[in-house]
């Protein structure tokens, strides 16, 4: 059941996953671009000529020669000591331009945090990311198999192992199914979800859900909750507003297909 809580999740887990790709990308690239940096800058020490305080930066105007030519630029100082004329500060200039100042200060720095927060989201996100496409992987293999028993409901359970979301428990389907030819009972129960399961049933008056079985692994099965609501579209969480659950706008459209449903039981009476 592609249930609001549950795809909310979901998307959290994906942004998780592609915001650490991304900063792992930008870390790389941003490292070689400081490694490229340092490799056509030069470190010296420049004599400060002027200095200038004020209330929101401090600067310098400083001197350096290259190849025996004379430059001055004003330069921010972040010197916790008091500077004055005549002392040196650290520059870097660009090589093959020595009038162009170069701050590759700070890139490393960023790079640096940037990779290791991305390997933080990919160790704790990832993992969840890949198990999800693979359960998926397995669920639809499962449905286009069509290996499935279609069973009675036996209860509802309230997970409470599982932390309300906004007040709304996780909620899960157990069913048990005695298969006649080996008289052995098998208990099946399904994702939780954060849905009243008992109110859907009781708009929609179906008691049963279909299992899809693995056929290779028995004990691999998928219960759909979608065989509770099977003609009602998945909600749509841009359709909910925050004062509203998605149980109440299930309930709102099984009433639009409410005729249709009567009318299919009394069709099923009859036969």
């Amino acid at each position: 059941m592609n249930d609001i809580v549950t795809k909310s999740k979901n998307n959290r887990i994906f942004f998780a996953v592609l915001l650490g790709v991304l900063l792992f990308v930008i870390s790389i690239g941003v490292g070689i671009y400081s490694y490229k940096l340092g490799r056509r800058t030069i470190n010296i020490n420049a004599e400060i000529t002027k200095v200038e305080y004020n209330a929101t930066s401090n600067k310098a105007t400083v001197k350096y020669k290259v190849n025996h030519k004379e430059y001055s630029k004003i330069v921010n100082t972040n010197s916790t000591k008091e500077l004055t004329v005549s002392d040196k500060i650290p520059i870097t200039y660009d090589r093959d331009n020595p009038d162009l100042l170069i701050n590759n200060k700070y890139y490393p720095i960023i790079s640096i945090a940037c990779f290791f927060i991305s390997i933080l989201l990919l160790i704790v996100f990832l993992p969840k990311y890949v198990t999800k496409i693979l359960r998926d992987k397995e669920i639809k293999q499962m449905k286009k198999d069509n290996v499935f028993i279609d069973i009675p409901i036996s209860e509802i359970i309230v997970d409470n192992t599982l932390k309300p979301v906004q007040g709304i428990h996780a909620y899960k389907l157990r069913l048990n199914y005695n298969n006649p030819k080996n008289n052995q009972e098998y208990v099946y129960e399904s994702d939780p979800c954060y849905v009243n399961l008992s109110k859907i049933i009781e708009n929609t008056r179906i008691n049963h859900a279909k299992i899809y079985l693995n056929k290779l692994n028995t004990n691999d099965y998928y219960v759909d909750l979608k065989t509770l609501y099977p003609d009602i579209p998945v909600i749509n969480p841009n359709e909910v507003l925050s004062s509203r659950k998605a149980t109440e706008v299930i309930a709102e459209r099984f009433e639009e297909k409410k005729e249709e449903y009567e009318a299919k039981k009394k069709e099923d009476n009859n036969k």
